[in-house]
């Protein structure tokens, strides 16, 4: 029996991050939340493999995980897969304020993409390159820092586009695609 045709566990608790990925996928996932230790580091392909073995550990069964960095280029980097603890110590009203006088505003949204087939675990990237407005806008709900984040070529931020304009760009749709792309050509 091939992956594509076992039911494929996506480790979240954020059903709108499921939907999205079921979309771009085009087949069903199995919303599967666990408690999963999170390694700090710099390196997000390490965190997603280190996620995806312990959650294939959990259930014994195909699993996707992923995580999100944003790197700030005038901060080489930071805070990269650290991104979580920044938003919760200042959000995005810190980042801006930090950035004040800061000429260099590029940044890059990244995502990582883990798939444990059972046997072995693989890795996905999707990243996308823009600038940091100088203020937060939105015209929809949106995360924090989408309400900030101009993608290149683009004059609004992430929150201020359609979920659909977002969606056809997007750092996650892009991880997504590689690993439907490799689920396509390895398990057809």
């Amino acid at each position: 029996m091939s992956i594509m045709n076992k039911l494929l566990h996506f480790i979240s608790s954020n059903e709108a991050k499921v939907k999205e990925a079921q979309l771009i996928l085009g087949f069903p996932v199995e919303v599967t939340s666990l408690d999963l230790l999170e390694i700090q580091g710099n390196d997000i392909v390490e965190i997603v493999r280190a996620k995806a073995l312990e959650a294939f550990k959990q259930i014994n069964e195909p699993v996707i995980v992923d995580d999100v960095g944003f790197y700030i280029s005038a901060w080489n980097g930071f805070p990269g897969p650290l991104v979580k603890w920044l938003l919760k110590s200042g959000g995005s009203a810190l980042i801006l304020k930090m950035l004040l006088n800061e000429t260099d505003r590029k940044a890059e949204f990244v995502s990582a993409i883990g798939f444990h087939d059972g046997n072995e675990i693989h890795t996905f990237i999707g990243k996308v390159s823009g600038t940091i407005a100088h203020q937060p806008r939105s015209t929809r709900k949106a995360p924090e820092l989408e309400t900030i984040f101009v993608p290149d070529g683009y004059k609004k931020t992430y929150a201020e586009m359609t979920l659909e304009e977002k969606s056809q760009l997007s750092h996650r749709k892009k991880s997504l695609e590689l690993l439907k792309n490799h689920l396509q050509t390895n398990n057809g």
